[in-house]
């Protein structure tokens, strides 16, 4: 073998490898030049999405100056007296912030192919400017109008109208812009360009009335396959009959009460138009229409719905005359999910865990994901109330009601009671408005009479009552009452042959059923301590002790002392208020606050609740918590809920709380002292059970826990509730010399979060000049409007509009607000 021949197969090997590293090199050349090729076109997408933002952003700071512009230059007055000076008398309007839309009201600078943009101006029907407005206020009058008004333009000039209505009920089938009928036009809103009104009247000619004007067009969407589509008009035509041309799915009845639209994530873009489609829901007759994103609709059937409000990803629904309900659909808009509960606040039937006080119709409003607010039109004493969800378990959320006489604070979850929230600085007495035989039979019976086929007689100082069937008993007429006051009344029932269910009550006021007195052991035992608090709608009332279950001819049944007086109300859905002994005062928590402190305890001078059975927690949950005022000189009792007696505690469930040189709850089964020192300014105390722990938590702070599992109310019958004082074994002891306000009890134990949020929203309320009950004496609420960039909540009422952040007025007007509040930014438009 020669040497030429290794180097020769070598150099082979080289070139063969230098000619495939080549080949190689190609390939990555061409890979290199396509990627970027692909860079560069990215890049250049990247650019146009930042020119869009861009421009997204600039529009929604045109808007805003806008805005500022209007707030600057037109008061809430101003815009009411223009509307006024226009001779508008309104059933709805909406601001309309187009900042608020998907791309910053971007939409409006892309429309100048559109016929309504090129439409004549300066017409009866068109104002002087062609491109849509960066913020307008869309108003909605009977018999049937819709005009859009330039708020970008402090005077408010007119934009556009829609005034003729009409239809073709015959094939062709055709409509104006506005439907079919009169005098049944109602809600109204928009977003991403489109507006969206309700037909009240129920005709299928008027149900949901489409206009969109990006894409230019209008249509109706109704249960009736004739009239349910976008007709062949644009919006420039919008005055005139159009036929249908582009049917829309059907919803599930003609009459609309309200309308609400949200975009949710993830949802498609329009094609024509480059916005994402927003997803409607709609509150009719016969129940809930949702019309997705993709254009299907989702009908949740089961009787009339009045108002629905977009809330986030979900939407909240209120039943006409029945209840609320939550519900939700998932983001691929496939069916609406109730696994959130579809829960029933429930209202008249005053059960279930939300106190909404009755139905009928409402306002509702969404204030965030986890906030909404909630103003019933019935009945007329009705307030409102905000809503604070627990998402993970929706019946421990916490809820605050507000009316022009009190504000509750927050109440957790199964709430038991709430008490001591007046803004009346007038102190209580224990003054019986029930004197002589009329109260304490000691001579006679006074002016009781036989209920049906009773008979009544002077027993021993008590009134005997013989039974010959159900509902026989005793009545007595109470006189001068003062209508929209708050009492209390109580009777001491004592069994004779009789042993079933009696009842006491006041004639024409419905009484919840947990305040009946119809356990037959109670009777059995040989009495019952009846309890009831009513709010006095006339000057005259009946009070009625009755047999609620059959009774024989012959059986006795008897009545040991009868007792009323103003007491402290019950701000909860239990209306069980507290008696007062003595006298206790009330003044302002702080300078010029609305929220008083109770005061003046001794132990001749507290509140007190007979036993209530829902106090009785077992070993289970529960919660006690307030505001409290002490004075730090000695051994101070805040409340207790134990024998009334002054028996051992160890033989009876028992949960007390005082101070001595700290902050201490004593409990069945534990204890909790806290060397937090009790401050001169106001406190939050909260004490909590939860899966066998005791805690208190002073400030929103825990300060001290303890293992519990004590038996809270197995043998506990007698026990009483007593704020300001403390029984021990030998009776009451150490009245508390501070100030008491907002007490609640429930039987949920509120979260650490929780705790917080209401020690942060309620110590607002101890503030100097502090305000939180409706302006004015009106407690029947007309409209109700969250401004999504302030979130602020406006209430109008009767007597003007009062503005919250959280549970504070910061704001009011007095000019009555009849149907409507909508608002952006500062930007309050109201009827």
């Amino acid at each position: 073998m020669t040497l030429m021949s290794p180097i020769s197969k070598l150099t082979t090997s080289v070139d063969q490898l230098a000619d495939e590293a080549n080949v190689t090199k190609s390939q990555l050349d061409a890979k290199v030049a396509l990627a970027e090729a692909e860079v560069i076109s990215s890049q250049g997408e990247q650019a146009a999405t930042e020119v869009a933002q861009d421009e997204a952003a600039t529009h929604a700071v045109d808007a805003a100056i806008y805005l500022a512009t209007v707030k600057a230059d037109v008061t809430y007055q101003g815009i009411s007296a223009v509307l006024a000076e226009k001779a508008v008398t309104a059933v709805d309007v909406f601001v309309y912030d187009t900042s608020l839309d998907s791309d910053g009201g971007a939409w409006r600078k892309r429309c100048q192919h559109t016929s309504w943009y090129n439409e004549p101006l300066n017409t009866a029907t068109r104002g002087a400017r062609r491109e849509f407005p960066a913020v307008t206020i869309i108003v909605v009058e009977l018999p049937n109008k819709v005009t859009i008004f330039d708020a970008d333009d402090p005077d408010l000039p007119m934009w556009m109208i829609a005034d003729t209505r009409g239809e073709q009920n015959t094939a062709p089938f055709a409509i104006t812009a506005l439907g079919g009928q009169a005098n049944y036009l109602g809600k109204v809103v928009a977003h991403n360009g489109q507006i969206c009104i309700c037909g009240t009247g129920g005709y299928s000619s008027q149900a949901l009335l489409r206009w969109d004007f990006p894409a230019d067009r209008f249509g109706n969407q109704a249960p009736n396959s004739s009239y349910s589509g976008w007709t062949a008009g644009s919006l420039s035509e919008r005055n005139n009959l159009k036929e249908f041309d582009e049917a829309l799915p059907l919803i599930l009845a003609p009459q609309v009460n309200d309308v609400a639209m949200t975009v949710l994530p993830d949802a498609p873009v329009d094609p024509a138009t480059g916005l994402p489609l927003p997803t409607i829901a709609v509150a009719t007759l016969s129940g809930i229409s949702v019309i997705q994103n993709d254009g299907t609709v989702v009908n949740k059937a089961g009787g009339a719905y009045f108002a629905v409000e977009a809330h986030g990803e979900y939407y909240i629904a209120q039943a006409v005359g029945d209840a609320m309900s939550i519900f939700a659909w998932d983001h691929l808009g496939t069916q609406i999910d109730y696994t959130r509960g579809d829960r029933r606040y429930n209202g008249n039937q005053l059960t279930g865990l939300w106190p909404f006080l009755g139905g009928n119709g409402g306002n509702v409003t969404s204030l965030n994901r986890k906030n909404f607010a909630y103003g019933p039109r019935a009945p007329s004493n009705s307030g409102f109330s905000l809503y604070s969800e627990d998402l993970s378990n929706p019946r421990k959320s916490l809820q605050a009601r507000i009316f022009s006489s009190f504000s509750s604070g927050w109440l957790p979850g199964d709430i038991k009671g709430a008490w001591l929230a007046s803004a009346s600085s007038d102190p209580l007495s224990d003054a019986t408005l029930i004197t002589g035989d009329n109260s304490s039979f000691s001579t006679g019976i006074g002016n009781w009479q036989p209920r049906t086929t009773a008979v009544i007689s002077h027993d021993s100082d008590r009134l005997k009552i013989e039974l010959n069937a159900q509902l026989d008993g005793a009545t007595l007429y109470l006189n001068s009452l003062k209508v929209g006051e708050t009492y209390t009344l109580s009777a001491d029932a004592i069994a004779g042959t009789y042993t079933g269910n009696m009842r006491l009550q006041i004639s024409g006021i419905g009484v919840p059923t947990d305040q009946l007195a119809t356990a037959t052991a109670i009777m059995s035992e040989g009495g019952a301590a009846l309890f009831y608090q009513f709010v006095a709608t006339g000057s005259t009332h009946i009070v009625e002790f009755m047999a609620y279950s059959a009774a024989s001819e012959g059986q006795t049944v008897f009545l040991g002392s009868v007792r009323l007086s103003v007491g402290d109300p019950d701000r909860s859905i239990k209306r069980r208020g507290l008696i007062v002994n003595g006298t206790i005062a009330r003044n302002p928590v702080a300078a010029d606050a609305e929220l008083m402190g109770y005061s003046g305890f001794s132990a001749a001078n507290f509140l007190e609740q007979p036993y209530n059975s829902a106090l009785d927690f077992g070993t289970g949950d529960f919660c006690v918590m307030g505001w409290v005022k002490p004075t730090a000189t000695n051994v101070q009792n805040i409340l207790s809920i134990t024998d009334k007696a002054g028996t051992a505690f160890g033989s009876n469930g028992y949960i007390t709380l005082r101070y001595s040189s700290g902050w201490g709850w004593a409990c069945s089964g534990g204890s909790i002292s806290s060397a937090f020192a009790a401050s001169l300014d106001w406190q939050h105390l909260c004490l909590l059970r939860r899966n066998g722990v005791l805690s208190l938590y002073v400030d929103g702070v825990l300060a001290g826990n303890a293992a519990n599992v004590g038996n809270l109310g197995a043998t506990n019958g007698a026990s009483v509730l007593i704020f300001g004082l403390g029984y021990y074994n030998s009776g009451p002891s150490g009245g508390f010399g501070g100030g008491l306000a907002l007490w609640r009890i429930s039987a949920t134990a509120p979260t650490t979060h929780q705790i917080a949020k209401i020690y942060e929203d309620e110590r607002k309320l101890f503030m100097p000049g502090a305000a939180c009950t409706l302006f004015g004496t009106s407690d029947a609420v007309t409209a109700l409007a969250h401004d999504p960039k302030t979130n602020l909540l406006h209430v109008g009422t009767s007597a003007g509009r009062s503005t919250f952040d959280g549970l504070v007025r910061v704001a009011n007007t007095e000019t009555p607000v009849g149907t409507a509040i909508s608002a952006v930014n500062g930007l309050i438009a109201e009827q």
